[in-house]
């Protein structure tokens, strides 16, 4: 059996195939980022995706992982991760990657292209169709981050706290959350996974996209974004692909920002494991 375990800020998603059935099954589980969390809150995530997915399955069957996440940085893991995974899979053979690796190969398989990660965090690289090539640094939602989810709802907070936001975006948005200033300054300066709080506020805010206070938030985020980062590499001859629940449901304002500086964005995917399934069926 074949295990892949694709990992965002907010959430993984795994797929085990049987590689003499097809057939494959798959759930999701919180996110993990090896940058931020301790071994055991890893191990926890890794225990619950192993009661979703291999109740009836020995591990011992598990042959090959390919673990993908943010957070990391080179194709070998801290000691501990991987040895963590053949705690629980101890014949298996664990491939690591970056959540940009995932996302190249969802994108364009073995062809050339630049990769776009627009979820709750931002990234971009070029690939060759073989290995990604890092240009621009992400730099987390306080950093940078630009074009993405975190940033995006990060913006309209500190824009609600100075009463920025019009009323009629802003009173429908106060009664749906929590947004008094101590709960939300305790989420972000305080608690675990800043940017995945702010990230869950986008879909309410998405629902006034069409209001032109919210339209121009998004055209100040994408618009950075691309002066930041996306006009870095050579556009004139590739195209952008895009993966990443935030950038699949801002596909129309990306097109439209894109066409307006020659960046020609095409493959939106929301969820890169359903491509990465194919990719490591055909290239295992």
């Amino acid at each position: 059996m074949i295990l892949i375990a694709e990992s965002g800020a907010t959430k993984i998603s795994w797929a085990l195939i049987d590689k003499n059935t097809g057939e494959t099954r798959q759930c999701r589980t919180r996110g993990i980022n090896v940058a931020l969390m301790d071994e055991p809150a890893m191990e926890a995530i890794l225990d619950e995706a192993c009661k979703g997915l291999l109740a009836a399955c020995p591990t011992e069957r598990v042959e090959k992982i390919y673990f993908y996440a943010a957070g990391l940085v080179a194709d070998r893991p801290e000691p501990e991760l991987e040895a963590m995974f053949l705690r629980h899979f101890p014949k298996a053979q664990v491939e690591f990657n970056s959540d940009m690796v995932a996302a190249a190969r969802a994108l364009w398989g073995n062809e050339a292209g630049i990769v776009s990660i627009l979820g709750t965090g931002s990234n971009t690289c070029f690939y060759d169709g073989r290995n990604v090539h890092f240009k621009v640094r992400s730099g987390g939602f306080i950093l940078g981050d630009e074009g993405s989810g975190a940033v995006f709802a990060r913006d309209f907070i500190a824009d609600l706290f100075k009463n920025l936001v019009p009323p009629e975006v802003a009173e429908p948005f106060c009664r749906e959350f929590d947004a008094s200033y101590e709960t939300i300054v305790r989420h972000i300066y305080r608690e675990e996974a800043p940017s995945r709080y702010l990230a869950h506020f986008v879909p309410f805010i998405l629902e006034y996209r069409d209001h032109p206070y919210v339209s121009q938030l998004l055209f100040r985020n994408f618009e950075a974004y691309l002066q930041r980062s996306v006009l870095t590499y050579d556009v004139a001859h590739h195209e952008v692909g895009v993966v990443g629940t935030f950038g699949w449901m801002c596909e129309e304002q990306l097109r439209k920002i894109g066409l307006m500086h020659g960046v020609r964005f095409t493959g939106f995917v929301k969820d890169p494991i359903d491509r990465l399934i194919p990719y490591h069926r055909s290239n295992h």
